[in-house]
C-alpha cells in the first residue's frame, strides 16, 4: 500500500460515497462527513454485512426479479402467437371446407377438357393422314409442273436449295404445328388462356398444346397412346394409303365410340356450369376484424386493493404502489366482488355495517351508496359471484347484535334488479364460525371450506367443503368431501387455532384449491374430490402470522404456463408470491407502509396502473378520430345548427312575461340562426333521414350537416373520425355530400 501524501499515513480505507482510497485522516475530514469507508480487514471481518456483500445481494435480488419478468413476457408472448396460430389455423380450415366442392367440379371439367384434347388430337392425326393422300393423288397440270422443273433448276443454279428441301418443306407443312413445343394439358390455366384465344378449331390446332403424334408399331398414327394397344410404339409419318387411314379410323373407334350413331354426344362433364356464388358481407368482415381484436388484449395488470387507511394499486410489472384517492376510507373486511365479466365492484358491510357500494370499474368511481334492505350487514361476509345474475353473502359476523353474533345466512344480491333476498341457512353441521372460504365453479356451484371436527369433545381434524347449486334451486348444502390434515402435525392441541387461520385461494379456470398451513400447501382438485400435500422448507412459514385468515389472497394465471398467488400482508407481513409451477414463495420488494389485514384485494385489468389520477378522477383518454369523447360528452346527443335554433326559439316563445334570458342564450341563438343549414323541419327530417342510412356516428351525422363540406377530401379533414373511409369508399362519401347538396338546393 501506498502512503498518503499530505499526511504520510497508510492509504487503507475507502470511502464508498466518493470512491476515493486515502488515510484516516484523509476521510475524517468534513467533506466525508457522514459516509461510509472500510478497510479490507473491516469488509473481510464483516462478511456479508459489508458494503459490498449487501451490494451483491441487491444485484442477485434484482437479477432474480428480472428473470422472472422475462420469463413471463416470454410467455405471454408465446401465448400471443398460439393465439393468432390458432386463428390462422382455423381460417385456413375454413377456407378448404368452402374449396372442396368447387375443386371437385373443376377435377371432373379439367379431366373432360384433357380427354376431349386429347381425342382431337387423334382427329386430327387421321385427317392429315387423308390431306396427305390426296396431295399424292391428285394431278398437277404440265404448267406447273414445268414452272416448278424452271423454278428447280434455277434455285439449283443459285445454290439456295435443292429437291430435297423442297420435299422437306412440303412435310413441314403438312406436320407445321408438330415443330411447336409442347404443352402440358395439366396446366389448366395456361390451356384455358390459350383456348379462349382461339375462336376456331384451326387456330387451336396450330397453338403450342399439340405435339407430333405418335403412332404404334403397326404404323397406325393415334394422338397419344392406348393402353388397350400397347404403350411400345414410335413416332413414324404412316403409309399413307386408304388401308392405314381406314385402320386408324377403326383404332379411334375402338378408344373413344364417338363415330357411331347417336353416340356422337358431349360429355356430361362438359355441361357442368357455375353453380356456386360469392357473397362477401363487408359488416360482418369488419365484426370479424373487431372481435378479432376483442379476443385478445394486452393490458396492464395490477392489483387493486382496500386497506384500512389506504386504497392502491400494486403494479404486477415493477410492484411499485399508487394510492388511489377516490376510495380512501372504503374498508372490506374481505367482503368484495370484482370480476371482469362486471362492470362494478361491489363491497358489503365492513366499516359501514349495513351498507353495501358499488365501484365503476373503468374509473374507479364510487357510483352507488345503499343500505343492505331486507337482510343482516356485518362484517367479514364471505362475498362469492355465481358468474351469472346473483351475488352469495354466506356467513360474517354482526357484534352489534349481541344474540347473534356469527351468522349462519346465505344470502343473495341480484346485480340486475339491486335488491337483497334471504335465500337459505347454513347446514345445522356447519357452524358458522368454522367457514373460513367460498368459492363458486363455471358449473353453477356454491362451495364453502369449513373446519372439520370430530371424537366426543368436538376435537378439529381438518376441514369439509360443502355445497349446493342455486341455479337449479338447490338451497340445502350436502357434504362434498373431507380433507384430514390434524395427522400431519405434531401439536395437536393447537390445531384449532392453527385450521383456524389458512391462506386459501381458487383457481376457477382449474377448478383447484389452494391451502397453506404453516409449511405445508394442500392442493385440493374439486372435481376429482382427492388432494396433495406437500411440505417445502422454502414455504412461507405462516406460524408467525397472528391471523393469516385475515390477509387477503388473489390468484392470477399470467399465461397458460404460468399462475401465481399473491398474499397481501402489507406493513405488518409484507407481500409475497407463490409460484404455483415453480411450488416457490419469494418476497414482493416494495415499501408498502399500508395495513392490510381484513382488506379486499382483487386483479384489475382494465389497465387503470396506466393511467393518472388527478383530483380523485382517472384522467381518460380522447381521441376524436376514433370517436372517443370526454366524459361528459359520452351521452350526449349532437344536434343540428337548425335544430338548435328551432329549440331556443320555441323557449323563447313560451317563456313567461318578463323572463329575461342571459346574454350567452341570445348570442347562441344569433350563431345557430346565422349558421342554419335548413329552414324547417321537414328539411331537418329529410337530412337525418338521408344520414342515418348510412354507417356514420351520431357525431358525424351532425358535423357533416353542419359543416357541409362539398368533396369527400375536405370533409376527411374536418371530421377526422371520417378517416376509416379508405380511398375505394371515397365514392360513397362523395354521394352522400352530393345528396346533402341537393338538399340545402331544394331548402
Amino acid at each position: 500500500m501506498n502512503n498518503c501524501t499530505e499526511h504520510n499515513r497508510l492509504e487503507n480505507l475507502i470511502c464508498f460515497e466518493c470512491n476515493i482510497v486515502g488515510c484516516a485522516d484523509c476521510l475524517n475530514k468534513w467533506e466525508h462527513k457522514g459516509h461510509a469507508y472500510q478497510s479490507v480487514s473491516e469488509i473481510q471481518k464483516l462478511g456479508g454485512n459489508s458494503k459490498i456483500h449487501q451490494r451483491v445481494e441487491q444485484l442477485w435480488k434484482s437479477i432474480k426479479l428480472s428473470t422472472y419478468s422475462f420469463e413471463s413476457l416470454t410467455r405471454i408472448t408465446d401465448d400471443i402467437s398460439n393465439h393468432f396460430r390458432q386463428l390462422h389455423d382455423y381460417l385456413i380450415l375454413e377456407e378448404s371446407k368452402l374449396k372442396i366442392p368447387i375443386k371437385k367440379d373443376l377435377e371432373k371439367i379439367g379431366v373432360d377438357i384433357s380427354t376431349q384434347i386429347n381425342e382431337m388430337k387423334s382427329l386430327r392425326s387421321i385427317i392429315m393422314q387423308i390431306e396427305k393422300l390426296n396431295n399424292q393423288c391428285s394431278t398437277t397440270n404440265k404448267k406447273e409442273k414445268e414452272d416448278t422443273k424452271s423454278e428447280e433448276e434455277e434455285f439449283q443454279k443459285d445454290g439456295d436449295g435443292n429437291k430435297e428441301e423442297t420435299a422437306a418443306e412440303e412435310e413441314e407443312s403438312m406436320y407445321s404445328y408438330l415443330s411447336r413445343p409442347s404443352i402440358d394439358t395439366s396446366d389448366m390455366d395456361t390451356l384455358a388462356t390459350i383456348i379462349n384465344q382461339c375462336d376456331q378449331s384451326s387456330e387451336f390446332f396450330k397453338s403450342d398444346v399439340f405435339k407430333k403424334p405418335h403412332s404404334y408399331g403397326n404404323g397406325y398414327i393415334l394422338g397419344e397412346e392406348n393402353p388397350k394397344i400397347g404403350n411400345d410404339y414410335s413416332a413414324i409419318n404412316g403409309n399413307g394409303d386408304e388401308q392405314s387411314i381406314l385402320k386408324s379410323i377403326q383404332q379411334f373407334g375402338d378408344k373413344y365410340q364417338s363415330l357411331k350413331k347417336g353416340k356422337s354426344h358431349i360429355n356430361n362433364n362438359s355441361l357442368l356450369k357455375c353453380n356456386f356464388a360469392i357473397r362477401i358481407d363487408a359488416k360482418q368482415v369488419e365484426e370479424i376484424q373487431y372481435n378479432i381484436k376483442k379476443s385478445i388484449d394486452l393490458k396492464s395488470i395490477s392489483i387493486l386493493t382496500l386497506g384500512q387507511n389506504e386504497s392502491s394499486l400494486l403494479s404486477l410489472s415493477d410492484y411499485s404502489l399508487k394510492q388511489v384517492e377516490t376510495l380512501r376510507g372504503i374498508h372490506t373486511s374481505h367482503s368484495v366482488v370484482a370480476d371482469s365479466r362486471l362492470e362494478h365492484i361491489y363491497v358489503f358491510g365492513g366499516f359501514d355495517i349495513n351498507g353495501y357500494q358499488k365501484i365503476l370499474a373503468k374509473t374507479l368511481m364510487v357510483s352507488h351508496t345503499a343500505k343492505m334492505d331486507g337482510i343482516d350487514g356485518g362484517e367479514g361476509i364471505l362475498a362469492c359471484y355465481d358468474g351469472f345474475d346473483h351475488i352469495y353473502l354466506i356467513g360474517g359476523h354482526n357484534y352489534k347484535k349481541q344474540k347473534l353474533k356469527d351468522l349462519d345466512r346465505i344470502d343473495r344480491f341480484n346485480i340486475k334488479s339491486q335488491t337483497f333476498e334471504r335465500y337459505s341457512t347454513m347446514n345445522e353441521l356447519i357452524k358458522p364460525v368454522f367457514v373460513v372460504y367460498t368459492f363458486a365453479t363455471a358449473n353453477g356451484y356454491i362451495y364453502m371450506l369449513t373446519m372439520s371436527y370430530a371424537g366426543p369433545y368436538g376435537m378439529v381434524d381438518g376441514y369439509e367443503i360443502w355445497r349446493f347449486n342455486p341455479i337449479i334451486g338447490e338451497k340445502q348444502q350436502t357434504l362434498h368431501m373431507s380433507i384430514k390434515i390434524a395427522e400431519g402435525f405434531s401439536n395437536v392441541y393447537n390445531i384449532y387455532r392453527l385450521l383456524a387461520q389458512p391462506l386459501v385461494c381458487f383457481d376457477q379456470q382449474q377448478d383447484t384449491l389452494y391451502v397453506f398451513i404453516k409449511k405445508h400447501t394442500f392442493k385440493i382438485d374439486i372435481n376429482k374430490k382427492t388432494y396433495t400435500k406437500r411440505y417445502n422448507d422454502d414455504t412461507m412459514d405462516l406460524s408467525t402470522v397472528y391471523s393469516p385468515r385475515n390477509i387477503k389472497t388473489v390468484f392470477h394465471r399470467f399465461s397458460s404456463t404460468q399462475s401465481n398467488i399473491f398474499v397481501l400482508g402489507g406493513k405488518t407481513y409484507g407481500n409475497h408470491i407463490y409460484s404455483i409451477e415453480k411450488d416457490k414463495w419469494s418476497s414482493i420488494e416494495s415499501k408498502d407502509h399500508c395495513q392490510r389485514e381484513m382488506c379486499g384485494a382483487f386483479i384489475d385489468m382494465s389497465g387503470n396502473s396506466d393511467q393518472s389520477f388527478r383530483r380523485g378522477v382517472i384522467q381518460e383518454e380522447e381521441d376524436l378520430s376514433l370517436l372517443k369523447f370526454p366524459k361528459d360528452l359520452k351521452n350526449a346527443k349532437f344536434l343540428l345548427n337548425s335544430e338548435v335554433a328551432i329549440l331556443l326559439e320555441c323557449r323563447k316563445e313560451f317563456a313567461t312575461e318578463g323572463t329575461e334570458f342571459p346574454q350567452t342564450f341570445h348570442k347562441t341563438l344569433a350563431y345557430a340562426e346565422r349558421f342554419s343549414r335548413y329552414k324547417n323541419k321537414a328539411s331537418i327530417k329529410q337530412v337525418r333521414g338521408v344520414l342515418s342510412k348510412q354507417d356514420l356516428d351520431e357525431f358525424e351525422v351532425a358535423c357533416l350537416a353542419n359543416l357541409c363540406p362539398e368533396n369527400s377530401d375536405e370533409a376527411k379533414s374536418l371530421i377526422v373520425s371520417l378517416k376509416r373511409f379508405q380511398d375505394t369508399q371515397d365514392d360513397t362519401l362523395q354521394a352522400i355530400l352530393d345528396e346533402l347538396s341537393n338538399l340545402r338546393k331544394f331548402n
